[in-house]
């Protein structure tokens, strides 16, 4: 009988050491729960930070070409000047509006 005491006092302990051992890796566990959801939280802001980014850079293309676009047709508006077109013509294959076919015409008879 005393030896099966001694025995369950020796299992006794080595379960409190595994207990022990089984806390740590719990804990460790834990910390890195904690600092991969705080990574992924970060990896968030990080992605929503690109995506306005992104979001103002294609409205700043767009933008661009809008204004290229518009300046492209204002150069053929006084190419079509220079060659003699007349503000009918202008107003039609520009589809400028008859005050800024007028503006147009006004300008380049100045100039």
């Amino acid at each position: 009988m005393g030896f099966s005491l001694y025995r369950m006092w020796q299992q006794l302990r080595a379960l409190k050491v595994l207990i022990r051992e089984f806390d740590r890796q719990r804990e460790l566990l834990q910390q890195e729960l904690t600092e991969l959801r705080s990574g992924t939280v970060g990896i968030g802001r990080r992605v929503l930070t690109m995506e306005k980014s992104l979001q103002q850079q294609q409205e700043r293309i767009e933008e661009q070409v809008e204004q290229d676009s518009g300046s492209k047709l204002y150069s053929r508006a006084n190419k079509m000047i220079e060659l003699g077109a007349d503000m009918e013509e202008l107003i039609r294959e520009c589809e400028l509006p008859r005050a800024e076919a007028e503006l147009l015409m006004r300008l380049r008879q100045k100039g």
